[in-house]
């Protein structure tokens, strides 16, 4: 991977501590911590000035982590994570427990990475279970 940020960055909003929208930055993926992993982006900036964006495809995203282990947070007060050997059972176990009315994040343990999928992906993977074939 180069040195420029947003040769094959993401981009994604910046969102202040108020929750006001303040502009993109672009972030590499790659994982790493460093000066280069992400980068300020001009708040007129496009997906395609910043390099490639990936759609998020829930179905895609339930077959491919079919057997990782992922966890579920209920933003509730004293609601502990539940761990799942499975996304698709995070998700029913989301689902069931609040997830349409409740905030939550679904986080899918990697190796190298964890994927966390906030409020409205959550969402989006539990309306995907209905078309998964049984």
């Amino acid at each position: 991977m180069g040195s420029n940020p947003t040769s094959s960055a993401i981009l994604y909003d910046a969102i202040d501590i108020t929750g006001n929208f303040s502009g993109h930055f672009a972030a590499t993926g790659d994982g790493m911590a460093s000066d280069r992993a992400a980068a300020p982006v001009p708040a007129t900036a496009t997906t395609s000035q910043c390099g490639e964006t990936m759609a998020f495809d829930p179905i895609k995203a339930l077959t491919n982590y079919k057997e990782a282990e992922c966890s579920v947070q209920l933003w509730v007060a004293d609601a502990p994570a539940s761990v799942f050997p499975s996304l698709e059972e995070a998700v029913v176990f989301a689902r069931d427990n609040g997830a349409g009315w409740k905030d939550v994040e679904i986080t899918v343990h990697l190796p190298r990475e964890d994927i966390v999928y906030a409020t409205g992906k959550a969402r989006s993977l539990i309306e995907a279970l209905r078309t998964l074939p049984r």
